[in-house]
């Protein structure tokens, strides 16, 4: 018997979001994200009011999770999901996101290399039990083969196996995919529990599914998947950030297809408020940093000119003139100069030429 996991008013129900929790099955499909409500989000994750799932902004040294908020079997069935992200690049390059198979929808991941999933502790333990698959934009010493690359990561963020992020042609041709590109890209992830098969495809979103996946394996994950799981996105921001978004997403369980997802009725990645926000912000730094700069400019010039006058002043005091070195009782402009304090007429020491 189906029941209904959400609370929204009928025609957002068929539109936007549908899902069907059975015993032992569980399928749901969001083209485009009403609220948070339906997600379990934690660090700068977000529902944007355009319905997409921000994972990140450009704050850095942070991480964002993503997660449907029920379990879902995982090592009774298979499963199969499908999701539409763009990542936009700040100038610098970021991180990528890895969409996620989790014991716990808490995950306490560290940003950086490690994509919000592990930590240096507890990298490679198998008690970490999650399966990811990765979308990594930089290359890192952790094994990565180049900065824009689809892994599938057991336990640790050092993938079982990747690929260059790329698709099959309709024929065979080898056709690349910029991940931090900005444009739409469409993913499915497909396992086959019978077989140990598991599928990952991506294409841009302007091209259907390619009958030839990118990386296809067998896998035996009858001791990293346990028999109920959550599944969602882990992303991150370093140093250096990106920002990642979801657009729209579908998963199913018991090897049922994914419900395909509706691409017209997906948000735009390209309204992007808070990337404007954080534009006006380093705008503001830089602005702030270029009069720092010149006042500090202004300063220095001030005490070299005021420092070449008193240096310029002393040596002229100190210079006798042609006729000073004539006479046997010589006095130094300096002197005379303090004498008749400035020359001034109640400072005169004499009149006429021999001071009469």
């Amino acid at each position: 018997m189906a029941t209904s996991t959400l609370s929204s008013s009928p025609l957002l129900f068929f539109l936007l979001i549908s899902t069907t929790t059975q015993s032992n099955s569980t399928h749901f499909t969001f083209d485009g994200f009403q609220s948070a409500a339906n997600l379990t989000l934690d660090g700068i994750s977000s529902v944007t009011p355009d319905r997409v799932l921000r994972l990140t902004n450009f704050t850095p040294h942070s991480t964002g999770h993503a997660f449907y908020p029920s379990p879902v079997p995982a090592l009774s069935a298979s499963f199969s999901t499908a999701f539409v992200f763009a990542i936009f690049d700040n100038g610098t390059g970021g991180h990528g996101f890895a969409f996620t198979i989790s014991p716990t929808n808490h995950l306490i991941g560290q940003p950086g290399p490690y994509l919000g999933l592990f930590t240096p502790l507890n990298d490679g333990n198998a008690t970490n039990h999650i399966l990811a698959v990765e979308f990594d934009t930089i290359q890192t010493g952790m094994g990565d083969i180049d900065d824009n690359h689809v892994g599938i990561d057991i336990n640790s963020i050092r993938s079982s196996t990747s690929r260059t992020a790329s698709y099959f042609s309709r024929a065979g041709e080898t056709e690349p995919v910029l991940l931090e590109s900005g444009s739409t890209i469409q993913a499915w992830i497909d396992y086959d529990r019978a077989t140990g098969v598991l599928n990952v495809t991506i294409s841009p979103t302007s091209v259907p599914k390619p009958s030839r996946p990118l990386m296809s394996g067998k896998f035996n994950f009858s001791e990293v998947l346990l028999e109920s799981m959550y599944v969602g996105f882990s992303s991150l921001t370093g140093k250096s950030s990106s920002y990642h978004r979801i657009l729209g997403w579908s998963f199913s369980t018991d090897g049922v297809p994914t419900t395909p997802l509706d691409l017209l009725s997906l948000p735009s990645p390209l309204v992007l408020p808070d990337q404007t926000s954080y534009l006006k912000s380093k705008l503001a730094t830089i602005k702030a940093g270029a009069i720092s700069a010149i006042a500090t400019l202004l300063s220095v010039i001030f005490i070299i000119a005021v420092a070449l006058y008193i240096r310029r002043k002393s040596k002229l005091a100190k210079t006798l003139e042609a006729w000073e070195l004539e006479c046997q009782h010589r006095f130094r402009y300096k002197d005379l100069y303090k004498a008749t304090n400035g020359f001034k007429d109640k400072g005169i020491i004499g009149h006429g030429g021999f001071g009469l």
